[in-house]
């Protein structure tokens, strides 16, 4: 949608995008220039979701299961786990990673915690660099993400107790 300003011009922009029944992200853009001609294209985020056995298994999983449902669990005996996300490539360069959530059940002595990481240069889902930011905060992270074409997300299960493990079943990710 492009909108072209003949006299003073004022445009309000704001998105909003529902993941679910929690969490939001938004968008907003002021435009108060009185130049004519100005042209303005508006942004919409773009969704990448791993719900699937199909889209975990696609990852690099280090003691965790997944289960036909598509559920994350971390591996008998174990008292941590993780699961990186395959590395995304959006095919722009610094695109923006605007949230990320997940849904995850957590009982008693059970967390999950998540990484991130984008570069606008290739890297393979093993391998160390770029670094990776542990953004602090729950579901939904919607400050303190990295940008780059390419993406790619860790999650690490922990418990206490061997007999009790958090569940993740799914990540959602917006960028534009």
């Amino acid at each position: 949608m492009k909108y072209k300003a003949r006299h003073v011009f004022f445009l309000a922009l704001t998105a909003v995008c529902l993941a679910g029944s929690i969490g939001w992200t938004s968008g907003s853009l002021s435009d108060r220039e009185s130049s004519i001609g100005n042209v303005f294209t508006s942004w919409t985020s773009t969704l990448w979701k791993q719900a699937t056995q199909q889209d975990f298994a696609a990852g690099v999983l280090n003691s965790v299961d997944i289960s036909s449902s598509g559920n994350v669990t971390l591996a008998a005996n174990c008292t941590s786990g993780t699961i990186a996300s395959r590395v995304l490539d959006t095919g722009i360069p610094g695109t923006r990673w605007d949230a990320l959530f997940w849904d995850e059940t957590l009982p008693i002595s059970t967390n999950v915690t998540f990484e991130v990481r984008a570069s606008d240069a290739l890297f393979g889902a093993n391998e160390t660099s770029p670094s990776w930011a542990s953004p602090e905060a729950a579901s939904p992270i919607i400050s303190g993400l990295p940008s780059g074409r390419y993406k790619q997300w860790k999650a690490t299960l922990s418990t206490s107790d061997i007999s009790r493990t958090p569940v993740l079943s799914d990540v959602r990710v917006y960028y534009h």
